[in-house]
């Protein structure tokens, strides 16, 4: 089991302190601290029920109930280009796409670590360099960015993109950008959590400011839940607005392959442009 979080480095200096042992893996303290053990489905109390209950009363009070999921009903032709192809989510996108028949400008730092394959170009690019990342992405109809947002400026990174004159982004942005029932972001609550005060911004919440007030492209954040890893393509799987998605257990879940199959699904028939989304079990 994996968790996707963003924080800064002051909350990682913290939570490092509290490993409890060396060589533990940090995934593990990062899970302790949000109170995510392996059978937490089974542990489950009636006021855990209460808690999810109530988030979803939130999101449906604020107009965000679950999205219905569009499924594209024409096969598409098309490029995507793919920024962090290397990466588990990215090259997960990468197989997503080229399943669908569309073509892929697989982009990355080191474009040798990019395995040759049928239908995928490979380019090299970097998100800080906007002139680079402009000319890796030329061509492309839709451009779907997944990077570590603590080693990316999205200010550079967005005007790359708007270089390129691609007209349509989807950024995933972790889960600690997604709102829980009491109005706060995820990320404090995981932070106060271990009682590690918050900091006041982080780089992820930064990317989703920084994406929101962008007009002259369509974007659209693709946050992530709690728990994703790689797993099986079910194909079956819920949307939702900015809240934070929860299954009836109180797991926030979902598998690198649905995920991708949700942003290749926003790539060949656009709903959700200006918007942020989350998808989850």
């Amino acid at each position: 089991m994996m968790i996707s979080i963003d924080v800064d480095m002051d909350v990682y200096k913290a939570l490092s302190a509290k490993r409890p042992a060396e060589g533990t893996p940090f995934n593990d303290v990062l899970r302790s601290i949000l109170d995510l053990k392996a059978g937490a489905a089974a542990e489950q109390s009636s006021g855990d029920a209460a808690q999810v209950k109530a988030a979803a009363d939130a999101a449906a009070a604020a107009g965000e109930r679950t999205l219905p999921r569009q499924v594209p009903k024409t096969e598409t032709k098309g490029t995507v280009a793919v920024v962090g192809a290397t990466g588990s989510i990215g090259g997960k996108v990468v197989d997503e796409a080229l399943s669908r028949g569309l073509n892929v400008i697989a982009v990355a730092r080191d474009p040798a670590k990019v395995a040759p394959r049928p239908g995928v170009t490979v380019r090299a690019g970097d998100v800080n360099d906007p002139k680079s990342l402009a000319e890796a992405l030329k061509g492309a109809d839709a451009v779907v960015v997944s990077v570590k947002w603590a080693q990316a400026n999205v200010d550079s990174l967005i005007e790359g993109v708007r270089a390129s004159q691609v007209k349509k982004g989807l950024f995933v942005v972790g889960c600690g950008t997604l709102m829980r029932s009491d109005g706060r972001l995820h990320f404090n609550h995981a932070a106060e959590a271990n009682g590690v005060p918050p900091p006041s911004i982080v780089p992820a919440v930064r990317a989703m400011k920084a994406l929101k007030e962008v007009s002259d492209f369509d974007w659209t954040i693709v946050s992530c839940p709690m728990d994703i890893a790689p797993g099986e393509r079910v194909g079956d799987f819920r949307l939702g607005g900015s809240h934070m998605i929860f299954e009836d257990n109180g797991r926030s879940r979902i598998s690198e392959q649905d995920f991708a199959v949700a942003m290749i699904d926003e790539v060949q028939e656009p709903h959700f442009a200006k918007k942020q989304i989350n998808v989850s079990y």
